[in-house]
């Protein structure tokens, strides 16, 4: 894979923890039909894995579209971490917005975050230390 994926091109997707200890090592071919799903789902980090799953086991017919390779950008590089939040520190967002909304924003990001390591923990199982 020639091109170096993510937010810091000069770190690539082929200097990865993801990479160096991934199983699957098949190409996938660029899709060039249309597909029939219920949902489709842009991106294979950490959020739109989980989504796929929990819609499929929700009983969707799913199709996810990567443009690399699953978790080739920030999730396959980040160790683990679920962002919380939402790009903005929580008294900008409560000044921006009603307090009360922004605390429901914030807790709706706290519930996401919960549900992704929650019903996908064998995503997250962590290495044990050495």
């Amino acid at each position: 894979m020639s091109r170096q994926s993510g937010g810091r091109p000069e770190v690539g997707f082929e200097s990865s923890w993801y990479h160096a200890t991934r199983n699957d090592q098949a190409d996938r071919a660029t899709l060039t039909e249309d597909l029939d799903c219920d949902v489709c789902v842009i991106g294979g980090g950490y959020t739109g894995l989980s989504a796929a799953l929990t819609l499929s086991e929700a009983g969707f017919k799913v199709v996810l579209l990567e443009q690399y390779r699953i978790g080739s950008g920030a999730s396959g590089r980040n160790g683990g971490v679920l962002g919380i939040g939402q790009r903005k520190d929580q008294e900008d967002l409560e000044r921006m917005v009603d307090p009360a909304w922004a605390r429901q924003l914030w807790q709706m990001a706290l519930d996401a975050n919960a549900l992704v390591r929650r019903a996908h923990s064998s995503i997250f199982n962590p290495m044990p230390l050495v």
